[in-house]
C-alpha cells in the first residue's frame, strides 16, 4: 500500500524569503527531519510537496539527504512527488527542473 504524507506546512517560511538551508532555522530542519522519521516509522512511502510550499522542497532535499547518507532511509523505497502549475510545455519543463535543483532529490 502506498501511505502518504502531505508536506504543506512543513517548512521554515512561505513564499521566497528562504534562498537557502543558510535561511532555516536548525530546530526548524530538525523538527522537519523527525516528522520524516516518525513517519517512516509509521510505515508512509509516498511524500509531496510542491513548488509554491514555500522552502518546503528545498528543506526535504535537504532532509532526505542526511536521511539518505545516514541509512535511516532508501532512496528506492519513497515516492517523492512535487506538483508544478499547469502551464504551457516549456514552462512545465522549466519548473520540472527548478524542482529537482531545489529539492536536490534525483
Amino acid at each position: 500500500p502506498i501511505l502518504s504524507l502531505g508536506c504543506m506546512r512543513l517548512q521554515q517560511a512561505w513564499g521566497t524569503a528562504i534562498k537557502t538551508m543558510d535561511d532555516v532555522t536548525p530546530e526548524c530542519q530538525e523538527n522537519l527531519l523527525n516528522i520524516l522519521r516518525y513517519a517512516a516509522d509509521l510505515g508512509v512511502n509516498h511524500i509531496e510537496t510542491a513548488r509554491g510550499y514555500g522552502s518546503s522542497e528545498l528543506q526535504l532535499g535537504e532532509a532526505f539527504r542526511t536521511l539518505f547518507e545516514s541509512g535511516e532511509l532508501k532512496r528506492e523505497d519513497l515516492i517523492i512527488q512535487t506538483k508544478v502549475l499547469l502551464r504551457p510545455t516549456a514552462s512545465v519543463q522549466y519548473s520540472r527542473e527548478a524542482s529537482r535543483s531545489s529539492s536536490s532529490i534525483t
